[in-house]
């Protein structure tokens, strides 16, 4: 399991056949071969603020892995991609069954080794308590034709809907013991 690149560096040396004793060896010119590690991370967060221009793209949040919204109201998620490997990714997709739009607003994207990329997407009108997973998706570079993806492992946010739920009921009777 390679975690970090690494160069392997070759000679090879060999006397030539028929030579007398104690020729020197013939020593080839050194080569190298390099691999570069390719990772990605993916990290889901929703938004904490009331406000919504807090929640926005470049919003201060605050940006959390649980938050709580009062129910009917439109949840804002943030999801950060980050390469912290050593090769450049192209082709970048995000995987989002909770929120269509997630996915939307990142579409395809590229992602330089050591760079960092937010998206921004919303639920509106959320009822009930949610949780929402993200994965993203990446073909390692130089990959062989139909080489699968790599996926990351996910990760999620969850928010907690409050509220109050009023009934309102007349009596149609005209008994007061009713």
């Amino acid at each position: 399991n390679v975690a970090a690149g690494n160069t392997n560096t070759v000679t090879a040396q060999y006397v030539p056949p028929g030579s007398p004793v104690g020729t020197a060896a013939v020593v080839t010119v050194p080569d190298d071969a390099r691999v570069r590690v390719s990772r990605l991370t993916v990290a889901k967060e929703v938004c904490g603020s009331a406000q919504p221009a807090d929640c926005t793209a470049g919003g201060t949040g605050p940006w959390q892995e649980n938050g709580t919204a009062p129910t009917g109201s439109a949840v804002h998620w943030r999801i950060t991609v980050t390469n912290p490997g050593e090769a450049d990714l192209t082709a970048i997709t995000l995987n989002d069954s909770g929120e269509a739009t997630c996915m939307t607003a990142a579409g395809s994207f590229d992602l330089a080794a050591g760079a960092t990329k937010a998206f921004f997407c919303s639920t509106a009108n959320v009822v009930a308590n949610k949780t929402n997973t993200v994965t993203a998706q990446y073909v390692p570079p130089g990959a062989a034709p139909g080489t699968l993806p790599v996926l990351t492992a996910p990760d999620g946010a969850t928010v907690n809907v409050y509220g109050l739920t009023l009934a309102n009921e007349a009596c149609a009777s005209l008994s007061a013991a009713d």
